[in-house]
């Protein structure tokens, strides 16, 4: 089971659009360890490294799963995702994002932690 209340996915500028669009999150292959206890219905996140911005909130639409799309996050399509570790989302609630320095210290024991 998991032991959190929620998870945290990053994105960049070129990758959050079709975070968006595509209802979809992904990390890479060694973050399927936490990923794949994802069930519907928890709560996720969306980190901006760029702009330093958590959006949200969203919430699981499907289990996390392997290559869910496996060409995701491929300019042309073409080529297998460097973020195979995939969860379904929707939007629960459109919220202004927060930005890290409002809340690094309530998530700092986890922030580089796997």
């Amino acid at each position: 089971t998991i032991t959190t209340d929620g998870v945290i996915f990053g994105c960049k500028m070129y990758t959050m659009n079709e975070c968006i669009l595509n209802q979809l999150f992904g990390l890479p292959a060694p973050h399927f360890s936490y990923v794949k206890n994802i069930d519907p219905g928890l709560p996720l996140f969306l980190f901006n490294y760029n702009n330093r911005g958590l959006h949200g909130i969203y919430e699981a639409a499907s289990s996390g799963k392997m290559n869910i799309n496996p060409h995701g996050w491929m300019l042309d399509g073409s080529g297998r995702t460097k973020y195979p570790t995939q969860v379904q989302k929707r939007l629960c609630l459109h919220c202004k994002p927060l930005m890290k320095t409002l809340f690094k210290r309530i998530i700092q024991d986890n922030y580089y932690n796997d």
